[in-house]
């Protein structure tokens, strides 16, 4: 977790926010499902004379859209299931599943707010009024204002 210095509001942030985390493994497994498209067919590659030369090897693909469940009415035209129905289904199942688990880290970075003090501190300003002071502070009344932070924290 990290001071946010790019804005004037000061808190902890994760350095991957958990929702991109989903995003780029999703990102992945859509990468993986296209490469595996684009692998040629061995046949082809053996029997260059033949008319399976450019053929692929048949992969799953992931649907843009959800794909039809079929159609069981008694038109003789009806629509054959997609065949990766299965793939696009268990993406949307994982892609749910993720987002699900990403929710308890807000409450977990919220139970850092009792140390947000700690980032609005600015050491250089402390040292500086420090030195600023008329009548400087005694090395005792530094001690004191040490234990009285330490008492505070607990």
């Amino acid at each position: 977790m990290l001071k946010n210095h790019k804005e004037d509001v000061v808190g902890f942030e994760y350095s991957v926010q958990p929702a991109k985390f989903v995003t780029i493994v999703l990102e992945l497994i859509e990468r993986v499902l296209d490469d595996m498209a684009n692998i040629p067919d061995i046949e082809g590659k053996l029997l260059a004379t033949s008319d399976r030369a450019k053929i692929m090897i048949a992969t799953p693909r992931l649907p843009k859209e959800q794909p039809d469940g079929g159609y069981t009415g008694p038109d003789r035209f009806r629509k054959v299931e997609d065949k990766n129905k299965w793939l696009y289904d268990l993406y949307h199942d994982l892609k749910m599943q993720l987002e699900t688990a990403i929710q308890p880290l807000a409450e977990y970075k919220n139970a850092f707010d009792m140390f947000k003090h700690v980032l609005e501190f600015d050491p250089d300003t402390y040292i500086k009024e420090l030195e600023d002071e008329d009548p400087p502070k005694s090395e005792d009344a530094i001690k004191d204002e040490i234990f009285k932070a330490e008492k505070q924290e607990k």
